[in-house]
């Protein structure tokens, strides 16, 4: 018998939600560690602007906030520490989610 896999706690997608003041600088960030991969999709950036329910629905106060999620859309982590956000950080934790996806086959 061939044993499942399921990493139920486990960051599969990042959606990080900014403002209008910290938009570009992230943005130049998360495209400077996607440039040249397939994981685009990984990672969207929302402008909370844009994305009023988002902001919302999570209650978010201080920008910008990454949320992490996991293979069923659970809510597995939250980091408002915007001095974590640097490029070393973003390559580490797309890296991850990277591989937890590949992991559960997703």
């Amino acid at each position: 018998m061939e044993k499942t896999k399921i990493l139920t706690s486990r960051p599969t997608t990042l959606v990080l939600i900014v403002d209008d003041k910290c938009e570009k600088e992230y943005r130049g960030i998360v495209n400077s560690v996607l440039d040249g991969t397939e994981w685009g999709y990984i990672i969207p950036i929302l402008n909370k602007s844009c994305h009023k329910a988002v902001t919302v629905s999570y209650n978010i106060k201080k920008f910008p906030t990454l949320l992490a999620f996991d293979m069923y859309s659970r809510l597995v982590s939250r980091i408002e520490d915007k001095a974590m956000f640097n490029k070393d950080f973003f390559t580490k934790a797309i890296s991850f989610a990277a591989s937890n996806r590949n992991e559960v086959g997703i």
